[in-house]
């Protein structure tokens, strides 16, 4: 059964000089001049976006609603999993213009990044998603509504470690923004194993 997040546990990476913590949400303002990006094409070395995250190493399922008022190119808000500098994946809205934004999915290990996009309407400014672990894989999935969720990506991402799982805030370029994120929980991984779902179908 799901719970809700503890918030008074998470911890965080880069903190933020405003920002509020409630029992049921959080919201962030953003740095400017602040990212998550390893090498990759750009050529940039940073990790220095705000992060409030859970340390655990157990399976899990987590979901969040992210709303944000975005305010200026490459403005993004999401879900972040960390290790360290060098390993670590994003996911979530990155506005681009009046047009558009992306919906992304940003995996980082042993210090480079790769990117996985699609291209969504600028006028969405929130997001629910839905994150579960299971020995080391992932699936992440995305919603409008907290009901319907498709799946964005599955990946491999093992630490002998625990890692954080949690929530960040970034502004590459000269802005500041809100963002909002509410309907914060965590529970049983609801991801099932794959032998388990065939041997259902035969």
């Amino acid at each position: 059964m799901d719970k809700k997040l503890d918030t008074s546990i998470m911890r965080w990476i880069n903190k933020p000089l405003t920002y509020l913590v409630h029992r049921d949400y959080v919201i962030i303002n953003s740095v400017s001049h602040t990212d998550m990006w390893q090498k990759t094409y750009y050529n940039v070395e940073k990790c220095n976006a705000p992060a409030l995250l859970l340390y655990t190493k157990q399976n899990f399922t987590f979901r969040v609603k992210v709303e944000a008022n975005y305010q200026n190119k490459y403005d993004q808000a999401g879900i972040l999993i960390y290790v360290d500098d060098q390993n670590w994946i994003k996911v979530g809205i990155e506005y681009h213009n009046d047009s558009y934004s992306f919906l992304s999915t940003v995996v980082t290990i042993d210090g480079r990044s790769d990117w996985s996009t699609s291209k969504m309407s600028s006028d969405i400014h929130f997001m629910y998603y839905r994150l579960s672990h299971r020995n080391g894989e992932f699936k992440i999935e995305n919603s409008l509504d907290g009901e319907n969720y498709r799946q964005m990506r599955i990946f491999n991402f093992y630490s002998e470690d625990k890692f954080g799982v949690g929530i960040y805030v970034s502004s590459p370029l000269d802005s500041n923004f809100d963002a909002t994120f509410s309907n914060m929980y965590i529970g049983k991984c609801i991801w099932e194993p794959y032998n388990r779902i065939i041997s259902k179908k035969e």
